[in-house]
Formats: C-alpha cells, structure tokens, sequence
C-alpha cells in the first residue's frame, strides 16, 4: 500500500502529478496489458470506491512495476471521502430497505433501475452537450450530484446490485458503459442510460434482452 503523489510525462511531454491511494505490484505475474485490464475490471466492479479516478502502471527505482490506483484530486483528503461516503451511505441504506421489500430477484433488479432512472438525470450542458466532468462518471454523481453520465449509471446499477445479491458487471466500450446483470439463472444485458433517457417507462424491463 502507499499514498502520495507521483508524476507523469505524457508522449507530447507534458507533465502532471496525481495522488495515488494505492499501488500493487505485478512484476513477474502478468503482462502491462494484463495487468491493466485486471485492475480495470477491479475497478468497474466495486464502484463503491468512489473516489479512484482511474489505474495506470508505473515503475519504481528497483525497477518493480507497479499498478497505481490514481485519486480525484477533490478526494485526496481522507476527511472528504469519509464525509462522502456518510452521504452515500445514507441514502444506501434507505434504499436497500425499499430494494430488499420486493420479492425475488427480478423485483429487485427492477426496483433498482426505478430509483436510479427517478433520481437522477443524464448530465448535459446547457446546449446539450454531454458534460466533461468526472464526478459523473461515479456513484457520488448519481446519487449525491443527481447527475451523472453513462459510467455514474453502470456503476450505480452494479452498485446495488451487489449490495442486493444480485450477480451484475460493468461492460464498457470506447465510448459507452452498461451493465450485465445474472435474473433467474440468465445473464441479461441492461442500460441504465436508455431507461434514465426513455422518458416512458423508463424502467420498463423491455430494455433487457
């Protein structure tokens, strides 16, 4: 484990430093690549550590590689994340009480998406463009902001999810996030994203296929 700040020059050579909550060492158990794509899938998977901005490798001066996992810079302070996490426990706890009313998995899921798509909104400029900011793309946009993008969605729904027992993951391409949530046995492919934007139904389970 380790925390402080590390600097990085990037191919144009610009120069930047970040705050590093932790670092884990992979020399000699995977590839770079490997690496990289096991720390991702950590990282989309327990969406319940907020303030991890992203992963990247790194070399220390013994030459042993490393995976650092790189903080937003607003949650460098520990103070700032406990009192965050208060808020998001909060409003977990109220809503798990609602989640674990219903009576079986598919009730579950689908109560999920119903507050999630009821108290949150697509983050969109005043132009409509999409917004740029990184708090949204984690479960503080969602549920504290109320406003997060597609990631702060997938992240959320996976979220309670797990807390609800319900197997679920993050699947992500170059521009888009959704989930894959396991109903009855059956995996099934659903975006938060088009419920939250249907504006009709938008936890109609139609949405999963």
């Amino acid at each position: 484990n380790y925390t402080g700040r590390v600097s990085t020059t990037s191919a144009d050579g610009t120069k930047k430093s970040h705050y590093v909550i932790a670092k884990v060492p992979f020399t000699g158990r995977f590839t770079q690549d490997e690496a990289l794509a096991v720390a991702t899938a950590f990282f989309y998977s327990n969406p319940q550590y907020f303030f991890n901005d992203t992963v990247a490798t790194g070399t220390g001066t013994d030459g042993t590689k490393y995976i650092l996992f790189i903080t937003y810079n607003n949650y460098q302070n520990g103070s700032v994340r406990t009192a965050a996490k208060q808020k998001l426990d909060d409003i977990t706890n109220s809503w798990m009480k609602a989640i674990n009313a219903c009576p079986d998995a598919l009730a579950k899921e689908t109560k999920i998406a119903e507050l999630i798509c009821a108290n949150s909104k697509y983050h969109l400029a005043n132009d409509g463009s999409i917004v740029a900011e990184k708090a949204n793309q984690t479960i503080v946009g969602c549920l504290l902001d109320k406003q997060c993008v597609c990631a702060g969605f997938s992240k959320t729904f996976t979220y309670f999810c797990h807390k609800a027992g319900i197997d679920c993951t993050g699947v992500v391409s170059d521009d888009h996030a959704w989930n894959m949530v396991k109903i009855n046995g059956k995996w099934y492919e659903t975006c938060l994203t088009a419920m939250n934007q249907s504006y009709t139904a938008y936890y109609n389970y139609d949405y999963v296929y």
